[in-house]
């Protein structure tokens, strides 16, 4: 499971297009009401520009082809694959939360 230790370092970041940025970072999850089984792992990154706020989701489980790669989705904008590299250099995962989001 991906795990995201400098939270704090990408918080109120911009993303360079009409003056969004990230405002909060949160890790969110599914409880199973009869099991109480944990599931559904991910991080809600809320971006905002004071005007309008969206919410971006990045799966913290992977998926294994040659290499593990995360699911960054939200209601709009087209989906992305990273892969953990991506998610460690803050500039490229910047640039995909805003793809993502305001693409």
């Amino acid at each position: 499971m991906l795990i995201i230790h400098n939270l704090n370092k990408i918080q109120y970041k911009t993303l360079g297009k009409k003056n969004f940025y990230v405002e909060r970072i949160t890790e969110i999850f599914d409880i199973d009401p009869i099991t109480s089984i944990l599931s559904n792992h991910r991080y809600r990154i809320d971006i905002t520009n004071r005007k309008y706020a969206l919410s971006v989701f990045l799966d913290r489980m992977a998926v294994e082809n040659e290499q593990k790669y995360y699911y960054l989705h939200a209601v709009s904008g087209s989906p992305q694959w990273l892969t953990i590299g991506e998610i460690k250099n803050m500039d490229k995962f910047l640039d995909k939360i805003r793809l993502v989001g305001l693409g």
